[in-house]
């Protein structure tokens, strides 16, 4: 199951800020996460749910295989419709992993520099 907007509040959105019913709330009501919340109390604590993962603004909870199903016939890959979101998370881990990639080369350089410093 994926939860998106785990970060939601009413406080956060324009439209729902702007009902009456909404605004009659406390503002520690109105500042909840409550996606954040539906996944904590409900989904996390459930004994059919089990590989729990918070990543960024998204929850996924995947259902415990049915009591003596093989592994095999578990599902191992999601497809996602391509999307806004699908691009600039494909981007960011491009990038991500580009940054990664730099710091680990600099590093036994920069060590180097600084030995050859001290050495001064």
């Amino acid at each position: 199951m994926l939860f998106d907007d785990m970060a939601w509040t009413i406080a956060g959105s324009p439209e729902a800020s702007k009902e009456a019913w909404t605004q009659a709330m406390s503002a520690e009501l109105r500042a909840t996460m409550q996606v954040t919340k539906v996944f904590d109390l409900l989904v996390a604590p459930h004994p059919s749910y089990d590989h729990l993962v918070k990543a960024g603004d998204w929850g996924w909870a995947q259902k415990k295989p049915a009591h003596g199903t093989p592994p095999d016939n578990v599902a191992k890959a999601l497809y996602t419709p391509p999307g806004l979101k699908d691009e600039v998370f494909a981007v960011a881990r491009k990038v991500a992993h580009r940054f990664i990639a730099k710091l680990t080369r600099r590093a036994p350089a920069a060590s180097q520099a600084r030995e050859e410093k001290s050495k001064h």
